[in-house]
């Protein structure tokens, strides 16, 4: 009897393993990347706490996860911030978006596009993007360059001019909105 429950046990554990897998494996595309035009970030970042307001901050949130995004110092605030007419990479530039390691594929003429964006020419505290699908604003992250001394505490991408993918990157402040439902409902699951 026991070992017909451990056999039974490991069939449903690699089930839901292979569930998983598959989910993960998925990917998405029709989405755009745009600068952002007039950009509006956090009204109270922690950055900007005197040495009581830090002290209470840190006894307050323990684990980053717990802090309110627009603390986070380079939140990106969604419905304030205004993008540009036009967007940097559109739906033909973008080959595909994986939820499994954050990494936006390509095309040809996207990788075109971001060679362009060299590293140099990124602000040291980086170039604010939002992503949009369906005009709807999904995500604002930032392209940062490798020679900045700064640390972006929410999503960034570091430039490589010579890249055909590149990873949305999150250093814990806050929610993590490459993972909500939200997000990857928007886009379009390639079949």
């Amino acid at each position: 009897m026991n070992i017909r429950l451990t056999i039974l046990l490991v069939l449903i554990v690699c089930k839901f393993a292979n569930s998983q897998t598959e989910s993960d494996e998925k990917l998405y595309n029709r989405f755009e990347i745009y600068f952002v035009e007039e950009f509006v970030g956090s009204q109270s970042s922690y950055w900007d706490f005197n040495k009581k307001e830090l002290r209470q901050f840190k006894k307050e949130y323990k684990k980053t996860t717990k802090i309110p995004d627009s603390i986070c110092h380079w939140f990106i605030d969604l419905e304030k911030s205004q993008i540009k007419e036009k967007p940097f990479l559109n739906e033909s530039d973008i080959e595909y978006y994986s939820p499994k390691n954050f990494k936006i594929k390509l095309t040809k003429s996207g990788k075109e596009k971001m060679s362009q964006l060299k590293a140099n020419t990124i602000p040291v505290s980086g170039k604010p993007f939002i992503i949009v699908a369906n005009e709807k604003k999904l995500i604002g992250a930032w392209f940062w360059s490798r020679y900045s001394s700064y640390l972006c505490d929410r999503i960034y991408s570091l430039i490589d001019e010579e890249t055909e993918l590149f990873e949305l990157s999150f250093l814990n402040c806050g929610n993590d909105p490459r993972k909500e439902m939200e997000f990857i409902n928007e886009l379009t699951e390639i079949k």
